[in-house]
């Protein structure tokens, strides 16, 4: 089963390279597609692709300068390099390389399993950091009427303020 249509991973299957000099993406998932499909990927490094992006599994553009919206503007004159770069690469060694790497990294951190774990794990971390906030606040309401001196009422549930000896 795939994780996107047919007709996009024929798409990218009939591709030689896919080129994606963005302002910014949010997370770059067609980035990401092309990367787990073997394709050669150039894409602006900012934003959500700055976290995948590697000169080893892509050609990753350098920001040319940052705009006032808060998007960024790829480098032209880096795009055309990037561009010769992945087309004298393409069918050699280093350009297999590249693109198995780039399967690689998509498949290590981002496939449903990889995905999936990330997940599970972050919602263990947060049961047992609930857990402890639990424990601690159980702890305190069992301490609490200690140290600030209260004893249950004989004919209530409720607590007031023990009189204390001079």
């Amino acid at each position: 089963s795939s994780a996107f249509p047919r007709g996009l991973r024929d798409l990218y299957a009939q591709a030689d390279a896919f080129v994606l000099p963005t302002r910014g993406e949010g997370w770059g998932l067609p980035i990401a597609e092309a990367m787990s499909m073997w394709l050669p990927s150039i894409a602006t490094n900012f934003s959500g692709p700055s976290a995948f992006l590697t000169s080893d599994n892509s050609h990753p553009l350098p920001v040319a300068r940052h705009l006032p919206d808060g998007s960024a503007e790829p480098s032209v004159p880096d795009l055309g390099h990037a561009m010769r770069r992945c087309l004298m690469e393409h069918q050699t060694p280093a350009g297999r390389a590249r693109a198995e790497r780039a399967r690689s990294d998509m498949q290590s951190q981002f496939s449903r399993a990889a995905v999936a774990e990330v997940v599970l794990d972050r919602l263990h971390a947060l049961r047992a950091r609930a857990g402890s906030a639990l424990r601690a606040a159980l702890a305190f309401s069992i301490v609490s009427p200690i140290i600030i001196g209260a004893t249950p009422h004989a004919n209530s549930t409720t607590s007031r303020p023990r009189k204390m000896s001079p």
